[in-house]
């Protein structure tokens, strides 16, 4: 199921877009799930569920849609932000927070379509790929798309996701082939990063998403790798804007 967060102070324009959803959704066939917000601060308020897509008026009493968007990126960098707005010189400074795309007011769903049909074929095919892992004596399979980074501690590989930590013995080269594949890079010999939780690089760190609401985690980029990692990370950025 695809999450999606609908923040817009017009109950009109709220009503408006959860239909346009609905209807996307049974012409493709993906699954969606959507959740309505009438300002920025019922959604910062609400109880925390995850979103993959947040379609985000700019203009809200008490708290700007481009402020929402500044405060979520310091958790989330994985979640895809469409502003919607009737003001489009506004919705420039969506590169500022990294917002996929931006729809004028009035909606036509024809627009509509088009830009969240693209945002929902890249999350269906994030979610395509899954690794199994043997947690004790559980076997799992988990969507690579969850994990925020992998490291490696003796014989133990820690996988941290979006919401639990997986711990199984192995060693990163039994994974590194897959993830590396799939939109990771090593930022040392101990740690695999998934890029699409990236919020940051200062020098030798890197900020990762901590995903559901929690800080950023710092991770350590070693002299040898950073070039590789600060490389890949940029063709991954520009690939992804």
């Amino acid at each position: 199921m695809i999450n999606v967060a609908i923040v817009d102070d017009e109950q009109a324009v709220r009503k408006q877009l959860a239909e346009y959803v609905d209807k996307y959704a049974a012409e493709s066939g993906i699954e969606c799930g959507v959740k309505c917000f009438d300002s920025a601060l019922s959604f910062v308020n609400r109880d925390k569920p995850a979103f993959d897509l947040i379609l985000l008026d700019i203009e809200m009493p008490d708290v700007s849609g481009m402020e929402l968007a500044s405060q979520i990126r310091k958790t989330d960098t994985s979640v895809a932000i469409i502003f919607v707005t009737n003001m489009a010189q506004y919705a420039i400074r969506g590169y500022e927070v990294d917002a996929s795309d931006f729809i004028v007011k009035p909606i036509s769903y024809g627009d509509f379509a088009m830009k969240v049909g693209r945002i929902f074929r890249r999350i269906v095919q994030r979610r395509d790929t899954q690794i199994t892992v043997t947690d004790g004596d559980t076997a799992k399979r988990i969507p690579v798309s969850d994990i925020r980074y992998v490291e490696v501690q003796g014989h133990a590989l820690t996988y941290h996701m979006r919401d639990c930590v997986i711990t199984e013995r192995g060693t990163l080269k039994k994974r590194e082939e897959a993830l590396l594949d799939s939109g990771f890079a090593r930022c040392n010999n101990y740690c695999l990063v998934n890029l699409r939780f990236v919020s940051a690089v200062n020098g030798y760190t890197v900020f990762v998403s901590g995903g559901s609401g929690r800080a950023a985690e710092s991770l350590s980029i070693s002299h040898p790798r950073k070039k590789d990692f600060i490389r890949v990370l940029n063709e991954y950025w520009q690939a992804n804007m």
